[in-house]
């Protein structure tokens, strides 16, 4: 059964070619990797075509510059596989995930198969995210299990879907976060999920990623597709509905702390207003979703005082 691995690539010539070793390496073999370059502008594009060179296995696509969703949905439009993983160009796979993968796979057939992850810090250290094996084919399920295991969470990379699932699902281009949609809305058409609790890919912590980008106005979108979820939510597993809320909540505290740290004033003032707007429409939701009184406490110390909240936000990460 053909795999097809979509890498979205764009300025990343120290770590692509780790990236593709470990697709490369894979112990299962029958791979299509799929290398986009997203117009790069310091040689990963001539290096996809060194690389490419030295596997038959690997197709180059060169594309102007679209950002990562416009990337990854490149790369979906070419891919010849009867199931579909995303790596990001600074990630690695362990090399027996889609071994396992298959194994499991002829266990159990499923229309989505996601696994744990490994995230490795700059300082070398390490923090494992894992969930249990499950099988399922009730979508609530589904979509409860991921909700409930914060090593599986709602990444396009620690998943592979059966091709299908992404002829008509695209990642929303112009948006940060769109992994968010994406995930809810495969879990939520699959006739199938399986778990594991295998680790498959090696997460590396990176300043310039966007999780640790400054504040910019995109940022908002870390709030928005969250929301976007919670709609749909209350109609199609309203029983859930408690749970995807505290989700959501927990975006306005992560978007609140890089807009506290803005030292754009125009910023700040534009979108501090924008944040608490958006909570306010969705107030009731958090009032009956039961949220920790330290999370709720939080919030308040941001509506009070930013620069506080920034300093205790910081202390919280560690950092």
């Amino acid at each position: 059964m053909l795999i097809s691995i979509i890498i979205p690539v764009y300025n990343v010539i120290n770590t692509l070619k780790r990236a593709v070793d470990s697709c490369t390496s894979q112990s299962y073999k029958d791979l299509e990797i799929i290398l986009v370059d997203d117009g790069s502008t310091d040689g990963s594009g001539q290096l996809c075509d060194e690389i490419a060179a030295s596997d038959q296995r690997i197709k180059v696509i060169h594309k102007e510059n679209g950002g990562l969703s416009s990337a990854r949905n490149a790369g979906i439009e070419q891919a010849t596989g009867s199931y579909i993983a995303f790596l990001d160009s600074d990630d690695e796979f362990v090399l027996d995930i889609m071994e396992t993968f298959i194994a499991d796979y002829q266990k159990q057939a499923c229309d989505l198969y996601i696994f744990n992850l490994k995230r490795v810090f700059e300082d070398g250290s390490e923090e494992i995210k894992k969930a249990d094996n499950t099988f399922t084919t009730d979508n609530e399920q589904a979509y409860q299990t991921i909700l409930d295991n914060n090593g599986l969470d709602f990444y396009a990379w620690n998943k592979i879907y059966k091709a299908s699932l992404l002829e008509t699902t695209r990642f929303p281009e112009g948006t940060l976060y769109e992994d968010n949609i994406v995930s809810y809305t495969v879990v939520k058409e699959a006739g199938s999920v399986l778990t594991t609790d295998k680790i498959g890919i090696l997460y590396y912590e990176n300043k310039l990623s966007i999780v640790a980008q400054n504040f910019n106005p995109k940022q908002m979108d870390n709030v928005y597709e969250r929301l976007k979820i919670l709609d749909d939510v209350k109609i199609s597993f309203p029983d859930l509905t408690t749970k995807t809320a505290r989700r959501a909540f927990d975006g306005f505290l992560s978007t609140a702390f890089k807009l506290a740290c803005s030292d754009n004033s125009e910023h700040f003032k534009q979108y501090d207003k924008r944040l608490k707007e958006v909570y306010q429409s969705y107030k009731s939701d958090f009032d009956q979703a039961n949220i920790d009184w330290k999370k709720k406490l939080a919030w308040k110390i941001y509506n009070s005082s930013p620069k506080v909240y920034t300093r205790l936000y910081k202390a919280y990460l560690g950092k």
